[in-house]
């Protein structure tokens, strides 16, 4: 399968500037070769060693990460070629394209996505039924888009899962509308109460 929006996502994950859990998760995946679903399945077959770098729930996680980024990016580059008209002479049209790497119809976007979602799916449902006599039960499901946030107790719950990318796109609206209500003292207020209560 050839990659459009997860590459993209993909890369942006592997990319030195990314910092954090997922991008090292990225680039651990990048070490191996061929393409993208050649690498996850090589990593993940990793995570059943010894000594492993990444447990092979961690890779699965990771897909789904890779997963939501992609459903962010298809909802950004469809916005952009929906664009009525250039903004103070830029056209977002033109700059997504260049940005992306990749041209495509605005109605091809949701196709495009959900045939990407497809093959995650079964590279995933692979993943966790690669020996059925092993008999593993897994605590986990791959959806549409699955983003984890943390609730008021400080854990990471998943709240805005979707199955559809007419369903993803509902809660990204709500996130976005989320996102855009926090005022800036709000948000600083409550990043230094969390900090306090993690004793840094």
């Amino acid at each position: 399968m050839t990659y459009q929006f997860v590459n993209v996502a993909f890369e942006r994950l592997t990319a030195k500037e990314s910092k954090g859990y997922f991008g090292n998760v990225a680039r651990y995946i990048d070490k191996f070769g061929g393409e993208l679903d050649d690498k996850i399945i090589e990593a993940f077959s990793t995570g059943f060693e010894d000594e492993p770098v990444y447990k092979p729930i961690q890779f699965l996680s990771f897909c789904q990460t890779l997963m939501d980024r992609s459903c962010w990016l298809a909802r950004r580059y469809r916005k952009a070629l929906d664009a009525e008209s250039p903004i103070y002479g830029v056209d977002p049209a033109a700059e997504i394209v260049e940005e992306f790497g990749f041209s495509m119809e605005a109605e091809h976007v949701v196709e495009t996505i959900t045939k990407e979602y497809d093959e995650l799916y079964i590279l995933t449902s692979m993943m966790m039924n690669f020996d059925p006599e092993q008999n593993i039960t897994w605590d986990w499901e791959f959806r549409f888009f699955n983003p984890s946030s943390k609730n008021e107790d400080g854990e990471w719950v998943n709240i805005h899962g979707a199955d559809t990318y007419g369903d993803a796109e509902i809660h990204k609206n709500e996130i976005e509308e989320q996102l855009n209500a926090a005022k800036p003292s709000n948000v600083l207020e409550n990043l230094r109460r969390m900090k306090d209560q993690r004793g840094m």
